[in-house]
């Protein structure tokens, strides 16, 4: 995520800081702006999905993966009405400036605020999630039918330990 933030940082700074003259050279531009969306989307515009899919637990992550999405979309409406007045105050160079400003942003908000999910074993996250549940109180069904059996077994008491005191 941050490699693609990075590449909004380094190639829109390239393009914003030598307008002029890098679109007086159409292939070049075409070049540096083709890698510059190419890196956005293959950091921060495919991020969503694996974040999601890994940072909720199964019982509500399609509903927390749609709430993303909608925080995505509504980002991108925001940012398509402010970069047109840019534009057109301040000029294209600085459309890209200001582009390379945000991946400076998303570098230091990915560093900061993403949590490290590589060694994470989902189901594991399930069976805390679900342990928290139970300790609050909670009786419902959670999971696919083929685990339902798993559920009703229980969990262990050191599970629901470990999440009261938490």
């Amino acid at each position: 995520m941050m490699l693609g933030f990075g590449g909004y940082l380094v190639f829109g700074l390239i393009i914003g800081c030598a307008y002029e003259q890098i679109t007086k050279i159409l292939p070049l531009f075409v070049i540096f702006y083709g890698l510059m969306q190419s890196l956005g989307n293959m950091g921060p515009g495919d991020m969503l999905g694996l974040l999601s899919s890994e940072s909720y637990a199964t019982a509500v992550r399609g509903t927390c993966y749609g709430i993303s999405a909608a925080l995505g979309k509504t980002g991108a409406a925001i940012g398509t009405q402010a970069f047109t007045p840019i534009q057109t105050h301040l000029g294209k160079k600085w459309t890209f400036i200001i582009a390379a400003i945000c991946g400076v942003v998303g570098i230091l908000v990915t560093y900061f605020f993403v949590p490290d999910l590589k060694g994470d074993n989902l189901a594991q996250e399930d069976e805390k999630f679900r342990a928290y549940l139970v300790s609050k109180g909670w009786h419902g069904e959670m999971g696919e039918d083929d685990l339902k059996a798993l559920a009703d077994e229980g969990l262990p008491q050191a599970m629901v330990e470990n999440v009261k005191r938490a």
